[in-house]
């Protein structure tokens, strides 16, 4: 069901991908930066709006993934603290699928898959943790807390690698510095 509700943002991203490499060759930093504020936002109302769903729609939802002798009721307290949880995270987690393929759709591929590595340890870290103390709602945590290390990570990366392509594809105005002077 997860995959289902975020499948939303990964097309998104994928669209970046292309939006980034269109735009990076044409050298228009103008509009890779406008695109990705309104991936962004974008990204931010699909979030709001599967969160939403999870929230209206859980049984309904579950059903379609489970027939026959399963006993949906005794199921819904661990699918509740899973999802809910989940749910909570998806804004970081759109906002990882945007940053990553807008730097990888401009030549960028080393920081995006450092962020894949990032998702990793914080899920690590996590499972690790909620194993230690038999938590099932810190186990739950696992990918809400890998997401939110990734999405730090890679925002942090695309605010370097916006800088880099500001740089190269902004040439500074050099008759008004030479005028300052």
């Amino acid at each position: 069901m997860q995959s289902l509700l975020t499948q939303g943002m990964m097309s998104m991203g994928q669209t970046m991908a292309s939006y980034g490499g269109q735009n990076y060759g044409k050298g228009d930093y103008h509009r890779l930066e406008k695109g990705v504020r309104s991936a962004l936002l974008i990204s931010v109302i699909y979030s709001l709006l599967a969160a939403a769903t999870v929230g209206l729609f859980l049984r309904p939802l579950l059903s379609l993934f489970f027939s026959g002798d399963i006993d949906i009721a005794s199921l819904m307290p661990w699918a509740k603290t899973y999802i809910y949880m989940c749910a909570v995270f998806y804004i970081p987690l759109s906002t990882i699928f945007i940053f990553r393929n807008i730097m990888q759709g401009c030549g960028y591929s080393f920081l995006p898959m450092m962020g894949g590595v990032a998702e990793l340890f914080a899920r690590m870290i996590t499972a690790l943790i909620a194993m230690k103390l038999v938590s099932f709602p810190l186990a739950c945590f696992c990918d809400p807390a890998a997401w939110v290390g990734a999405a730090l990570f890679t925002g942090f990366s695309w605010l370097s690698v916006k800088k880099k392509l500001r740089a190269s594809l902004l040439p500074e105005d050099t008759s008004s510095s030479s005028e300052a002077k």
